[in-house]
Order: C-alpha cells, then sequence, then structure tokens
C-alpha cells in the first residue's frame, strides 16, 4: 500500500477484509476474535486511509482496534482471544500484547495523516504501556505470560512490547521513562542472538495451547528476528 496503493493485491486485501465483517463493523475471520487483527487488520486500514485520502477507511481501522480494546480487556488483563460462547484465553501473553499494541502504535501516524479522532487510541496505548512496564523483568525482559513471575521470558514476544513502547514513546503519546524501558530490553535480547544471527529464547508457535507456552520449551525464530529488527530501529 505505501509502495503502490492502486496494486491488485491491495484490493484483494481489502476484498478479503470485506468478508469478515460482522454486524458490528468489527472484522473477525471465523468464531474468534484474536489480538492479531490489530496488527494484520487495524493497521493496514489505517495505512490505506492515509495513502488513498479515504477516511471512512482510517475510521474503519479505528473501529477494529476499539473493538479489540473493548473485547480482549477483561479483569484488568489482556487476552489473545475471545469467542463467541464468550470465552477468553491466553491471558496477558506477551506476543499476543505484542500483536495488539503494536497494531496500535503503527497505526497511530496513519490515522493522524488521515484526519480521524485518536483520542482513545492514544488513551490504549498508554494502557497497554501501563501493563507492559508494571511486568518488565529486572533483565529488561517479559516473561511468556507477562504477569507469571513463576514462567521463563519470550524473546519474541519481549522484541515486540519493547518496540511498541519505544513507537510510543517516539510518537509524543508515551514518556521518555517508556522509551528507556524499551531499551533496557536490548541488551538481553542481542545476548540470545546465535553466532549466524538467528534470535533463540522465543516460544513455540501457539497451536499446542498453554500448557507448552508456559513450559521451558524454546525455539529459534525467524518471526522473532524480525521483530527484534523492529526494537532496533525503534530505540536506536
Amino acid at each position: 500500500a505505501l509502495q503502490d496503493a492502486t496494486h491488485p493485491i491491495v484490493a484483494a486485501g481489502v476484498a478479503f477484509f470485506a468478508k469478515t465483517r460482522r454486524v458490528d463493523g468489527v472484522l473477525q475471520g471465523g468464531p474468534t476474535l484474536s489480538a492479531e487483527g490489530s496488527y494484520t487488520m487495524g493497521y493496514p486500514l489505517a495505512v490505506l486511509g492515509a495513502v488513498r485520502h479515504e477516511r471512512a477507511q482510517a475510521e474503519d481501522a479505528v473501529r477494529q482496534l476499539l473493538g479489540r480494546r473493548d473485547r480482549l480487556w477483561h479483569e484488568g488483563a489482556l487476552w489473545l482471544r475471545h469467542d463467541d460462547q464468550g470465552r477468553r484465553t491466553f491471558r496477558n501473553w506477551a506476543r499476543g500484547v505484542t500483536w495488539h499494541f503494536l497494531g496500535l502504535v503503527r497505526a497511530l501516524p496513519y490515522l493522524r495523516q488521515a484526519g480521524v479522532e485518536v483520542g482513545e487510541i492514544e488513551a490504549e496505548i498508554r494502557r497497554v504501556a501501563a501493563l507492559a512496564r508494571l511486568h518488565q523483568r529486572p533483565d529488561g525482559l517479559w516473561n511468556c505470560f507477562i504477569d507469571d513471575r513463576a514462567g521463563i521470558p519470550d524473546a519474541s514476544g519481549s522484541a515486540g512490547i519493547a518496540t511498541a513502547l519505544a513507537l510510543g514513546a517516539r510518537a509524543g503519546v508515551l514518556g521518555a521513562d517508556d522509551l528507556t524501558a524499551a531499551r533496557k530490553a536490548i541488551p538481553a535480547l542481542e545476548a540470545k542472538l546465535t553466532p549466524d544471527g538467528f534470535l533463540g529464547g522465543v516460544a513455540q508457535g501457539n497451536r499446542g495451547g498453554e500448557e507448552l507456552q508456559r513450559s521451558d520449551y524454546r525455539v529459534l525464530s525467524t518471526m522473532g528476528m524480525g521483530l527484534l529488527a523492529q526494537a532496533l530501529a525503534a530505540t536506536r
């Protein structure tokens, strides 16, 4: 979209999004709403709204971000999923926090560019940042379930959260302390790089359920490397 907003693949993406729209206007593929949609739906729609000068599309991005805010926060925690039966799973999971948090901060400059109201988006960024900073470990990382003091870190979620904190500070929504918190994570993340540049210490994909996520099983991950690259760029 940033290179060529008229490219056919962009239209295909928008058409796909339209097929997932529910009566409340929130995009949801299947019976479960997930935090990933903030990053994979809300953020792209914000970009499209800005580059195409389509205010309605930017407002739709806000709808996706706030719709997830409304359904994924519960009992002071941010959950990865909320299904149509009212069940929530993956409470305060680091990568779930990452997807929602990154979606918000990546979308914000494009929403501002499109001229839509961003007060609630900025408030949500501050809310997620407060949750993240509350549970940051002394070494700068975040546990796989960030409020599980008995757990071990997830490098991918830690990199994503650090990125979002740094971007939020650079956007003027968060403060210098948030940028400091983001930078605190970098040495511990770099220590998990293998000599040939792969990021270790990453929690496996969540298809194995919460039991696997709460274990000490960790993998190398190119996804984690991508999040670390974002963190390095945002903090430097």
